[in-house]
């Protein structure tokens, strides 16, 4: 498999961690933060930065679009914007790409089609993804539209407040082959979804660790992003 790592909801104490253990393994990524967190919390995103990583915008709230107005949406992305270009600045980076990711995957409901125009309109791109594919990916119509998508989402969020559902859980689906969905293979190119959750940390300490260190032992090739 050929893999392309986003990992969203940065920045938590978590985050600077994940960024050491990617540096390490010589692993790309793209961080996707939430702005109000990342105002007061802005060492380990400058420090990312300032090691080659991109970040895009994941709201300033990290708010269900799809429960907002159109103008409401538009507020949440245009807030965490602000936080992104500081992030840039202080960093002493130059911000080549836009990036966006809609929280929950939810892209905007009834405004959908409006909040694409406006990314479009308003400058952002998205990850190269030519040749990724998978159910997910076409449910989430990630090829035609220009928001960030992903094609395997690791679910490792789903630990919090589940007590039938722990790390053993997420590396088991690792190992299931989805006919569907194949996460292994020659032929195989992903967009992954990792979460930077403090929770996940507690309830399975390195839990980043073991979820990539599975792909690696699955001959997994991480590809550094590229962008459209």
């Amino acid at each position: 498999m050929k893999a392309i790592l986003t990992i969203d909801d940065a920045p938590e104490k978590v985050h600077r961690e994940i960024t050491d253990y990617l540096l390490e393994k010589k692993i790309g990524a793209v961080f996707f933060i939430i702005g109000e967190p990342a105002e007061t919390n802005r060492d380990s995103i400058i420090y990312a930065l300032k090691n080659g990583f991109e970040i895009g915008n994941h709201t300033y709230t990290h708010a269900n679009l799809g429960e907002l107005s159109y103008e409401e949406a538009i507020a949440e992305i245009e807030k965490c914007e602000k936080v992104v270009n500081s992030l840039y600045e202080e960093a002493g980076i130059e911000r080549k790409y836009k990036l966006f990711r809609f929280p929950y995957l939810n892209k905007g409901g009834e405004n959908r089609e409006a909040l694409q125009k406006y990314l479009r309109d308003n400058g952002f791109t998205k990850i190269d993804d030519a040749g990724v594919k998978g159910s997910l990916y076409e449910d989430l119509n990630a090829t035609a539209e220009i928001d960030v998508g992903c094609s395997y989402d690791f679910q490792e969020y789903l630990m919090h407040g589940n007590p039938d559902i722990r790390i053993k859980w997420v590396l088991d689906r690792i190992e299931t082959n989805d006919d569907a969905n194949p996460l292994f293979g020659a032929d195989v190119k992903h967009i992954l979804l990792l979460h930077a959750h403090d929770y996940s940390n507690e309830l399975a300490p390195g839990y980043y660790k073991d979820i990539l260190g599975k792909l690696l032992e699955n001959d997994t090739e991480f590809l550094t992003p590229t962008f459209l």
